[in-house]
């Protein structure tokens, strides 16, 4: 600590690997071990912490309440040179997902937010200064994020109108309930829903409401 000319915590958190000191700083404490033959396997100079920032809305919602807590959870498993930081928004408006995206300060974003411009163009300046967008459950293609993690919601759809087509005999009319079409993943459900009962079930039919 003395040569490198930092605290005691500060060589704790790299000789240990603990993260949240500068590159700068790593590479003095380290420079100073060497000096010094510290007498073990000292890190990797160019091991950098990893900030990923999990951005969740509406945490009332009970799929975002376990997506919260799931988070938590690897946030604990993962490799300690990462970290899994959770920002919980009040509402989904697109105007205050994309002032959270815009503003991140970590390497990469996940995200599970609807499709709009606003949202669009946050993305887009996140990935002009190398931040990494990834989106969950309801794909934004639309927009310059990395990668899309989750399932094909037009499947599932055709795949609900399968089984009613098996189960529901009679004919008549089914109301499809989702949150809003702002999120691909609903509009794509019910679509392939529609598109199903066409092909595996004429009998029955999607109210429009």
């Amino acid at each position: 600590a003395g040569i490198a000319g930092v605290g005691i915590a500060t060589v704790d958190r790299v000789m240990n690997e603990r993260g949240n000191v500068s590159d700068k700083t790593t590479q003095k404490v380290l420079a100073a071990a060497k000096q010094l033959n510290l007498k073990r396997i000292l890190p990797s100079p160019h091991h950098r912490l990893l900030r990923i920032e999990a951005l969740l809305a509406r945490p009332e919602l009970p799929l975002i309440s376990r997506l919260n807590r799931e988070f938590a959870r690897q946030a604990q498993r993962i490799d300690k040179s990462v970290i899994i930081q959770r920002t919980i928004l009040k509402s989904d408006y697109p105007a205050l997902v994309a002032k959270a995206i815009d503003e991140t300060k970590c390497d990469g974003v996940v995200m599970y937010t609807q499709a709009h411009p606003l949202i669009h163009e946050a993305i887009a300046k996140c990935k002009a200064r190398g931040v990494a967008m990834i989106s969950i459950l309801s794909d934004l293609p639309e927009s310059e994020r990395l990668a899309y993690a989750g399932m094909d919601h037009y499947s599932g759809g055709r795949a609900a109108a399968q089984f009613m087509a098996w189960t529901i005999r009679e004919p008549g009319a089914i109301i499809a309930i989702g949150d809003h079409f702002g999120f691909r993943a609903h509009a794509q459900r019910v679509q392939g829903l529609k598109d199903g009962l066409k092909d595996y079930a004429p009998h029955l039919t999607v109210t429009e409401v």
